[in-house]
């Protein structure tokens, strides 16, 4: 996506990147719950823990520019993260494949709202991390759709 070069006013800036910032929170408290539900599953696991740290880098990476626009970055998940933690945490019942059910929904979650960012006209420097962040979203994505394909089939 190209910068368009309608600048966003200061509180469009910081509204949108808090609403990508509490989407890297939601999937954070959901991958935390996933992770410990998958002991039996150390390479998913550890997908996983990668998965996290790329959200985890999200907020770091988004919260300076939040601040620099003259807001606060949001600190914690929204009403949708605790809905996405409790479907993950009820899916650590059902095993790797729910919890793959439930981590593809709040994967596609994610891509939903960074492909919404990404069409925003945000400050060129903004919108490459913006735009790295949906790279990322769709590696998740695809990576625990194939996963879940592949468990599946195994069963």
């Amino acid at each position: 996506m190209e910068y368009k070069g309608a600048i966003m006013r200061d509180d469009e800036i910081v509204e949108a990147l808090n609403d990508l910032i509490e989407t890297d929170h939601n999937a954070i408290g959901a991958y935390n719950t996933a992770i410990d539900g998958l002991d039996k599953h150390p390479t998913l696991r550890d997908s996983f823990i990668t998965f996290r740290g790329d959200h985890e880098r999200h907020v770091r990476e988004l919260s300076p520019f939040v601040r620099q626009y003259g807001g606060d970055p949001e600190k914690k998940p929204g009403g949708m993260g605790v809905l996405q933690k409790g479907w993950t945490a009820v899916s650590k019942l059902g095993g790797a494949d729910a919890i793959l059910s439930a981590m593809v929904s709040n994967e596609e979650s994610a891509v939903s709202a960074y492909e919404a960012g990404a069409t925003k006209n945000f400050p060129p420097d903004i919108l490459q991390y913006v735009q790295r962040g949906l790279q990322d979203e769709r590696k998740h994505l695809a990576y625990c759709k194939s996963e879940y394909e592949r468990l599946k089939k195994a069963a």
